[in-house]
Parts: structure tokens; C-alpha cells; sequence
């Protein structure tokens, strides 16, 4: 029986100093946010929660965190495609479609981005390169059918 505290007590000696080092490796981890560092994550999340948490009551914002989170990783596709929603929402069509044409060229093999990216040309009013973006999409994902 006495064996038994002991080896608790030893193992619990052990835990500490780990614990100690988890903590800290944690704190270091939270930092950058804290002193006003944030990854790209961290601004695309709060560029999402303000565009479509909020009902796009702060759309010009979430652009900018959306723009930051680009600028901090500047291959992360799903940024630029949520920028061009952002920027189709407001009336941006030319900025939209950039942005989505980018992240196609970052994700040529997602379907979504080719299917959010056709309707573009329409508001461009230019329906010369609907059709290849409109083929490719149901290449990749033939489930999703094409607008007439």
C-alpha cells in the first residue's frame, strides 16, 4: 500500500515540470495574438464572423481582415474566395472576379470556386468566358448542375 502513494507521488513530480512546459508552450502559442500579431487564421475567422455571423453589417471590414489574412499567407485560397464573395455582395464584380480567378489558380481541383466564379461574368456582362469556367466546374463535380 505504501508503494502505491509513492509511485503517485513521483509520477505527479513528473507531470509538473511537463505541465510547466505545456503552459508555457501555450502561452507562447496565444501571444502573437495578444500582442497584436494574429495569424492568417485569426483574421479570417473574424473577417467570416463580421460578414456572416453579423448578416454583412460590416462588410468593408471583413474585406480588410479578409485582405490581412492574405497579406500574412498569400497562397491560402479560401481567403481570396471569401473576399470575392464579400466584394460580389457589395457590388465589387471586377474585384470579385479576380479574387476568385485566384483562387482557382491557387486550387485549380475545387469545384465550388469555378461555381462561384461563373456566375461573375453575368454581372460583368460579359458572357464570352462563362461557358469554359461553367465546363470545368462540372468536370470536377458533375453532381452540381449547370444554370441555363
Amino acid at each position: 500500500m505504501t508503494d502505491k502513494p509513492k509511485r503517485l507521488a513521483f509520477n505527479l513530480k513528473r507531470i509538473s515540470p511537463m505541465k510547466n512546459i505545456l503552459s508555457l508552450l501555450l502561452a507562447m502559442l496565444t501571444a502573437s495574438t495578444v500582442f497584436g500579431q494574429a495569424t492568417a487564421k485569426e483574421y479570417y475567422n473574424q473577417g467570416y464572423r463580421k460578414a456572416f455571423n453579423n448578416k454583412g453589417s460590416d462588410i468593408d471590414s471583413a474585406i480588410a481582415d479578409m485582405s490581412m489574412a492574405i497579406k500574412l499567407k498569400p497562397d491560402y485560397d479560401d481567403a481570396y474566395n471569401q473576399r470575392a464573395i464579400l466584394k460580389s455582395n457589395k457590388n465589387d464584380p471586377a474585384g470579385a472576379l479576380s479574387d476568385y480567378s485566384k483562387a482557382i489558380e491557387l486550387r485549380p481541383d475545387f469545384a465550388t470556386y469555378y461555381s462561384n466564379r461563373a456566375g461573375i461574368p453575368a454581372e460583368l456582362k460579359d458572357f464570352t468566358g462563362r461557358s469554359p469556367i461553367a465546363a470545368r466546374r462540372l468536370s470536377l463535380s458533375p453532381r452540381i448542375t449547370t444554370p441555363t
